[in-house]
């Protein structure tokens, strides 16, 4: 059985908001596209990037590799040692607003796309780069349910 139809219907019924244009740090989009290439490789389906919602923006929704588990990963990027970084592992950087925010747009995801049956994980993914010219990072650390794991029977 091919998993496509089943991601393409899943993404098709993420009823997002549609995506503005995104105006950021270069570095920020480029710290995105490593993780979803970091998460791809690691056999989870990327759903969407930098997905806006009435809730919120998610930087990636992924499946995970067993194919039931929602996950919504919030990327921090930094350089490390850089003039504008501060000294703090990147990871460090996700406030009590923004897991606030990013377990709220959780909730709106699962009642929006019926995802009752379904575990939806919040994961932080840190990018360290050695500076600003490099093309790949020096370190990649993923926190699996690092803000949140809603559970099929949790409460909406």
């Amino acid at each position: 059985m091919s998993l496509l139809p089943i991601i393409i219907r899943l993404a098709q019924r993420l009823r997002l908001v549609p995506v503005r244009t995104v105006i950021g740090n270069p570095l920020g989009r480029t710290g995105e596209s490593c993780a979803a290439n970091y998460l791809a490789k690691r056999d989870y389906r990327i759903i969407a990037r930098n997905a806006v919602t009435k809730a919120g923006e998610a930087d990636v929704i992924a499946l995970a590799p067993d194919r039931h588990t929602v996950v919504l990963v919030e990327v921090k990027t930094r350089i490390r040692g850089g003039p504008n970084s501060p000294d703090i592992a990147p990871e460090l950087s996700v406030t009590a607003k923004k897991r606030r925010t990013l377990i709220r747009i959780a909730h709106f995801l699962r009642r929006v796309n019926k995802w009752t049956d379904r575990t939806i994980r919040i994961d932080v993914i840190a990018i360290e780069f050695a500076d600003a010219t490099d093309k790949a990072p020096m370190q990649i650390r993923h926190h699996e349910s690092a803000v949140a794991r809603i559970d099929p029977d949790a409460n909406d």
